[in-house]
């Protein structure tokens, strides 16, 4: 690890692919200079541009020194920005760390699934829930450094057939069961393996779902929260049902902040939203 500054990457949603994007950085605390400071002393484990295969576990070890006047005591290691690299936000450090002695702190990752180059920096937090790193003025992230090489898996990171009963499901009357009655008017979603396409085929794992029989009518589910990294797979197959006698499907994607005050939660939220009747265009 070499000193440098903190830089924010950007997040981005492709086809098959969710990304993470970062929070903004903590402001430094005037307190942290003169109190609360740190000093980088080596990296334990995995040096910087360490080379790891798509979804590769690894345990990435720092040896800070406290250089303030005030012991940490009760204080975590944050993430704070870039590549979060798993879902781990914050680990505790040993208890009791004086002015003057260094600790080992660890942190449990796994490589994202895309080939590239990541970084991922963090921070301290006293007990207070202050902030502060490591440089002149205590506001400097250390990080941990890797490259991504070799063929993407195509791991599934959150199966929406199997998490269908935990969704909140909707409709425009409000909250549906699920699963549904099969043929329900007001909307219904049924999870299974005996659906059939409209081309005789018949998929291994999915969801029926048929909107409330009215103009427009449709169908929602909101899954629950799912932090979220670049590299993490998604894939859906849409279908209509064999013998449907109208069909008309939108699929939307959205995501989600769900605690706009911490750098670490970022989510993604999925709606389904199915129709048997095409929207009416907007008119001016």
């Amino acid at each position: 690890m070499k000193p440098r500054f903190s830089a924010v990457s950007i997040m981005t949603l492709a086809a098959l692919v969710l990304s993470l994007a970062p929070a903004a950085a903590h402001p430094s605390s005037a307190l942290a200079a003169t109190c609360y400071q740190a000093q980088f002393v080596a990296d334990v484990t995995v040096p910087d541009k360490t080379n790891f295969q798509p979804n590769a576990a690894f345990k990435k070890t720092w040896r800070l020194k406290n250089i303030g006047s005030c012991a940490w005591n009760n204080a975590t290691m944050v993430f704070d920005s870039g590549a979060q690299m798993g879902s781990v936000a914050a680990v505790s450090v040993t208890n009791g760390i004086a002015p003057g002695q260094t600790v080992d702190v660890s942190v449990d990752l796994t490589a994202p699934n895309a080939p590239g180059h990541y970084i991922g920096y963090w921070k301290f937090k006293n007990d207070k829930g202050t902030p502060f790193g490591i440089g002149a003025n205590a506001d400097k992230n250390w990080w941990v450094e890797i490259n991504v090489v070799g063929t993407p898996t195509t791991n599934v990171a959150y199966d929406f057939v199997a998490k269908a009963g935990d969704a909140k499901w909707s409709n425009l009357a409000g909250a549906l069961k699920f699963p549904g009655a099969d043929g329900d008017a007001k909307g219904f979603a049924l999870s299974g393996s005996k659906f059939v396409y409209e081309d005789n085929t018949t998929p291994q794992s999915s969801i029926l779902v048929a909107p409330q029989n009215i103009a427009n009518g449709y169908i929602q589910a909101e899954y629950s929260a799912f932090a979220v990294q670049k590299g993490d797979v998604f894939q859906t197959e849409l279908g209509c049902e064999i013998s449907t006698k109208s069909c008309y499907v939108q699929f939307r994607l959205a995501y989600k902040i769900k605690d706009s005050d911490s750098p670490t939660t970022i989510f993604l939220v999925v709606n389904i939203w199915v129709s048997t009747i095409p929207p009416k265009p907007e008119t001016e």
